[in-house]
């Protein structure tokens, strides 16, 4: 019987990583297709692919964007939650002056939680993280130290290095690389209950010249 895996992804970790290869189609990826190609690679069974994010309203053109994508990723089986963010007051080092910033909030912590109860109602065998955040250390620890018997593996976004905290608690690693993300594309469009997906403009394929 194969093991059973359930992915968990940090949306602002990947997209970041995403955004500065500085390709804007490559947003438009397929954590479904992604998932079920390492675990067909590994022989195990997906079960689930979890999403968090939260929608920036702070930078109003980008929320359609990702409005479209949470709903393509929705019909392709992906299960979103969304946090929120929270303005922080800051001080600039140089003029002292205070400004606001915008923090997300409860995103890691949605993530632990998640990947916790999992854990406890015995859902997977198998857990793939996919952040480079090292905030979410004790929730893996905790599962690593509860439940032994269960596969923790930490994914790395393109570009960025595997925490050591992440690697010396997780029994895996693997690299989400530029070519796997290329591989894997959503379609361009879907229908769901609200009506017709596009992807946004932004996002589409570079159009290339005939010589």
């Amino acid at each position: 019987m194969s093991k059973r895996a359930v992915f968990y992804v940090d949306g602002f970790n990947l997209y970041h990583a995403i955004d500065r290869i500085g390709k804007p189609h490559l947003k438009w990826f397929s954590l479904q297709d992604y998932a079920a190609f390492i675990t067909a690679r590994e022989g195990e069974t997906l079960e689930g692919v979890q999403y968090f994010s939260a929608l920036a309203h702070h930078y109003p053109l980008s929320v359609p964007r990702h409005q479209a994508y949470i709903r393509a990723l929705k019909r392709t089986g992906i299960v979103c939650t969304l946090g929120k963010f929270k303005k922080k007051p800051r001080q600039c080092k140089k003029c002292q002056q205070v400004y606001n910033s915008h923090e997300e909030k409860e995103t890691d912590v949605s993530i632990g939680v998640k990947m916790i109860a999992d854990a406890v109602d015995g859902k997977a065998d198998v857990l793939y993280l996919v952040t480079t955040d090292s905030d979410l250390s004790p929730a893996v620890r905790f599962i690593r130290e509860r439940f032994p018997a269960l596969e923790l593996v930490t994914v790395a976004p393109p570009g960025r290095r595997h925490p050591s905290e992440l690697l010396s608690l997780c029994q895996r690693n693997e690299t989400l690389d530029e070519v796997a993300v290329e591989k894997n594309r959503l379609a361009e469009t879907y229908t769901d209950a609200r009506g017709r997906i596009n992807c946004p403009a932004e996002y589409q394929l570079p159009v290339t010249s005939n010589p």
